[in-house]
């Protein structure tokens, strides 16, 4: 089915997003959140599956104070 719409849901609003060039094969994304009340701020590792419609999750580091 074409033009289909892909959510992703972060606890916190999103501070930055920025494509993983390195990875040539797959299509990845860097999340970043900022949490006003410096409680628990995350970055995602998010990938996106062209094939199957499909995100999925690979990685996510909390406990971190600052997203630049």
């Amino acid at each position: 089915m074409e033009n289909e719409t892909l959510i992703y849901g972060l606890e916190f609003q999103a501070r930055s997003l920025a494509p993983v060039l390195a990875d040539t094969e797959k299509i990845k994304f860097l999340i970043g959140t900022q949490s006003l009340k410096q409680i628990c701020n995350q970055i995602h590792l998010v990938e996106f599956n062209d094939e199957e419609s499909t995100l999925k999750t690979t990685g996510l580091v909390c406990e971190i104070q600052s997203v630049s």
